[in-house]
């Protein structure tokens, strides 16, 4: 539920750091994402864990997932696959060392400890969030309105019930 919800609300997340910039969608998300698995702490029964952890914590880690990563493609213009590839290479170190200190602190202080945690790892989401720099202002051009284009000769192969479609 966590996973599937964390990607299927990217297109809602998108459109919505669009009306609301990414560093509200990434202090939202830190916000649900901490509280969703911070609260797993204290509950005893399966279907509410997974309304918690499943439903509130993958919602807030779709809408931390795109602010973390979209705005690092608006900054970099000539090195952006550098800057792209290094902020991927980020969250792939994150994965491989996650697990191994989940394994640590289940061993030393049970499991219950551990979303404590990962509760405290996605409120890192917050001060991320609130310390993010706006994004560049950037250029818009305007095209001409379509009676302002030159006319183009069409190839000999358009049939004439398509220009009658098209022209609607």
């Amino acid at each position: 539920t966590y996973a599937s919800l964390c990607l299927f609300t990217g297109p809602i997340v998108s459109a919505m750091c669009n009306l609301y910039g990414f560093r509200w969608m990434l202090i939202l998300g830190g916000i649900l994402t901490s509280t969703g698995i911070g609260l797993a702490y204290f509950i005893k029964s399966f279907p509410v864990m997974l309304l918690f952890f499943g439903v509130t914590a993958g919602i807030g880690g779709g809408c931390a997932l795109i602010p973390i990563t979209a705005p690092v493609g608006y900054w970099f213009d000539k090195k952006r696959p550098i800057a792209i590839g290094a902020s991927s290479a980020g969250s792939g170190i994150g994965m491989l060392l996650v697990p191994y200190t989940t394994n640590m602190i289940m061993t030393l202080y049970g499991w219950k400890c551990a979303f404590l945690y990962h509760s405290a790892i996605c409120s890192l989401y917050i001060v991320l969030g609130i310390f993010l720099i706006s994004l560049p202002p950037v250029l818009i051009k305007t095209e001409e309105s379509p009676a302002d284009r030159p006319v183009r000769k069409l190839r000999g192969d358009v049939h004439p019930k398509m220009l009658k479609a098209h022209n609607k």
